[in-house]
């Protein structure tokens, strides 16, 4: 995800949460839609600044094509956010190389964290890898979800053992 000009924040902290959304949203909306100066807009992401943004804030910028503060208070709970719908304009570009991909790295994360060989330094980047193989999976249990609606199974949500 692009992050903008600034430097990087401590993954997983609220400072990146709001980076995030205003990266979704895009600076100058966040700064038309607050009433704020880009400078403003910029203090509320850096982690040395003192300035936040509201809950009442978040919540007039969040929305599907914003999901990142859904996501960082889901992240909060132990749990993960799931969106309802896939996003159809990157399904149809997914490959299955894509998805091996998220697979390999997923089983380099398990095995560094079973052999207890992650550290602060690698859980960042690592994390960034689990969000977006997290994505690429409910987009597709959201687009096979979708057809099984259709043709009216009433199998939905069995396995086929079932």
């Amino acid at each position: 995800m692009a992050r903008g000009p600034y430097k990087p924040r401590e993954p997983g902290s609220l400072k990146e949460a709001v980076n995030d959304l205003f990266s979704q949203i895009g600076r100058k909306t966040v700064a038309a839609k607050l009433d704020l100066s880009m400078t403003q807009v910029a203090a509320m992401t850096d982690q040395r600044s003192p300035e936040k943004l509201s809950l009442e804030r978040a919540v007039l910028l969040s929305g599907p094509e914003a999901p990142a503060m859904a996501e960082f208070f889901a992240l909060l709970a132990r749990g993960v956010f799931l969106p309802v719908a896939p996003e159809d304009a990157e399904l149809p570009a997914l490959a299955a190389s894509d998805v091996r991909a998220h697979g390999e790295a997923t089983a380099e994360i398990i095995a560094a964290l079973r052999d207890g060989k992650m550290d602060k330094s690698e859980a960042g980047p690592a994390l960034a890898k689990v969000r977006a193989s997290l994505r690429v999976f409910v987009g597709l249990y959201a687009a096979v979800d979708s057809i099984v609606k259709q043709e009216g199974g009433s199998d939905h949500g069995r396995d086929s053992n079932g």
